[in-house]
């Protein structure tokens, strides 16, 4: 939101809807897979998901100020055609 605060109302948004849809499926199939695979491949799969997460946070910290140094002019066209100030 730092980086790009054009667009930060959107971004708050869709950060609560996806928070919101991952919540909705681990409580929905949390307990099915435990009954259908036991407790040690519940945390194995679990611990796996957290693996993968802090991998991309990783990627993100190491390439991040690439990416939005590249994105930089795609997201200054948006905000000049949705009528928006440029900062």
């Amino acid at each position: 939101m730092e980086c790009f605060p054009g667009v930060g109302g959107e971004i708050v948004v869709i950060l609560a809807i996806c928070s919101s849809i991952i919540n909705f499926i681990i409580s929905e199939t949390t307990q099915p897979f435990y009954e259908a695979t036991g407790p040690g491949w519940l945390f194995l799969f679990y611990g796996i998901c957290v693996i993968i997460s802090l991998a991309a946070g990783m990627a993100v910290y190491i390439w991040g100020k690439k990416w939005r140094r590249k994105c930089a002019p795609r997201y200054y066209k948006f905000l000049q055609e949705r009528g928006g100030n440029t900062i």
